[in-house]
């Protein structure tokens, strides 16, 4: 216990714990700390062996590649004193050997890598042709099928206007009432998560988004808007990281995959599990959509390429 004290002495910094350390410690323990003490890197900095060896880490348990020091620093620093970590390498062995799904320490990871960048009714053109054209599709030939439900996953929902629109696209546009729509959306931040499924959202994120939407399908909330609960009822929102194989298959499988923005944010093996895991969890016939300036070439030769009226989609064969 005496040896922890003084190897971790130097990021104390505390005159008051100096004076009591010194006191039990023999002549050269003394020196020892003094040594430390001189060598230990402001604030403890992150250095380029941590820096290669967390950025690995961070690779394969989000999938996110963080080239830069001092943004692999920023985003994981409070993590350090959340869980009374004293170092980097520590915090490195903790994530590679202590850190299993559903961890506090991996959740609060993901809350620190996830940059939760979304917006209501974005891809335009891609969500009117999915509503337009491909559901009703899958509708037809699944219902043959005995079918009773189309279910839509959304990956890496942030807090929840992406699965809110797709909602509210399938109650203003998709007029069939031989199958029941219901949309999924999952991330693995639990910070995001939770904002979602409270739905209230700020006027500003509104201002490009037709006005019949937010007068049908959102009430006041103090000056904010609260998605209103005919569409809360159609979306589920839960917790699945998309590189996880064991995890996707818990939800079942879907007609509909939506990946936007993921794909170009991943490491290549990411990409690649990532397109396993989706493939794995679509119905045969089923569609992948992914963002609009993103490809799945070199990624995975699985799906069949399709478009429809300039977007391109990917079939499960």
């Amino acid at each position: 216990m005496k040896n922890y004290f003084i190897q971790t002495f130097a990021q104390n910094k505390s005159d008051f714990l100096e004076k009591i350390l010194k006191a039990v410690v023999s002549p050269r323990q003394a020196r020892l700390i003094d040594r430390l003490k001189a060598s230990q890197p402001d604030e403890k900095g992150m250095n380029t062996e941590e820096a290669l060896v967390l950025r690995e880490i961070v690779a394969q348990k989000c999938g996110v590649e963080i080239h830069d020091k001092k943004t692999l620093e920023q985003k994981l620093g409070r993590n350090l004193g959340r869980f009374f970590i004293t170092s980097w390498i520590e915090y490195y062995h903790s994530l590679r050997y202590g850190a299993e799904e559903g961890s506090d320490l991996l959740a609060s990871l993901y809350d620190s890598i996830t940059n939760p960048v979304t917006e209501f009714f974005g891809e335009a053109r891609q969500s009117s042709v999915l509503v337009s054209t491909i559901l009703p599709e899958l509708i037809e030939n699944r219902v043959k099928e005995g079918a009773k439900e189309i279910r839509v996953l959304c990956c890496g929902v942030s807090f929840g206007p992406e699965a809110y629109s797709m909602a509210m696209s399938v109650l203003e546009d998709l007029h069939s009432d031989k199958a029941k729509v219901r949309v999924v959306g999952t991330d693995i931040s639990h910070i995001c998560l939770n904002t979602a499924k409270r739905a209230i959202y700020k006027r500003e994120m509104f201002r490009q988004v037709d006005q019949k939407y937010t007068d049908l399908y959102f009430e006041d909330d103090r000056g904010d808007l609260r998605v209103k609960d005919q569409v809360k009822n159609l979306v589920d929102f839960k917790y699945a990281n998309a590189l996880n194989a064991e995890a996707m298959e818990e939800l079942g499988e879907f007609d509909v995959v939506i990946c936007r923005n993921l794909f170009s944010d991943f490491s290549q093996k990411a990409r690649e599990r990532m397109a396993e895991n989706i493939y794995n969890i679509l119905v045969p016939g089923g569609v992948l959509l992914i963002g609009g300036k993103e490809t799945l070439y070199n990624v995975t030769k699985a799906f069949r390429l399709q478009t429809f009226d300039k977007v391109v989609a990917y079939r499960k064969l």
